[in-house]
């Protein structure tokens, strides 16, 4: 009687072993991709906050602080009052404010495409003099719950955030 050959040969073990360790190679490798592409989106990310230091005292400043660790480039600036979108820059809108030629100070700029590196604070408004009551006139206006500041962000890969005066963090945008 003739000996019936199996159909699992070892060529086709070797073979079958080979093709099941490459896809699983393939798909090891998709994996550890994914880990470093979100790994390095971690690594740049930005985190923007506006904030108020010196209130009631005579160093008032209303800042703009990159407290991630990554660039944040901004892309949309909006000012609001009375829940209306103010279409001139915070500086401008503040020196229209009755009593403001009393009162001179300084203000910095934030702009589309303004690229704010990280660990980078900008004073948007401040006082020119040290006075409790120049003061008291920018945080009178600057606190006002009327009067919001958004702000659009990204990364340098494109993800983007938004913050406002009114919020309490930064809000990812899809």
């Amino acid at each position: 009687m003739a000996k019936k050959k199996s159909f699992w040969s070892s060529e086709k073990i070797m073979s079958t072993s080979a093709v099941v360790i490459s896809i699983l190679t393939l798909a090891v490798f998709i994996y550890q991709t994914n880990l470093i592409r979100k790994e390095q989106h971690t690594a740049v990310f930005p985190y923007l906050e506006l904030g108020h230091s010196g209130i009631q005292t005579d160093f008032y400043r209303f800042t703009l602080e990159n407290k991630g660790i990554g660039p944040a480039i901004i892309t949309d600036v909006k000012l609001h009052y009375e829940k209306k979108e103010v279409e001139e820059r915070l500086a401008v809108f503040i020196s229209k404010k009755r009593d403001s030629v009393k009162y001179a100070f300084n203000y910095d700029d934030i702009y589309i495409n303004r690229f704010i590196t990280a660990g980078e604070e900008i004073t948007l408004i401040s006082p020119d003099t040290l006075s409790k009551k120049a003061s008291s006139f920018f945080e009178k206006i600057l606190l006002d719950e009327n009067l919001d500041l958004e702000i659009t962000y990204e990364s340098i890969y494109g993800d983007s955030w938004k913050i406002s005066k009114l919020s309490t963090g930064a809000q990812r945008l899809d």
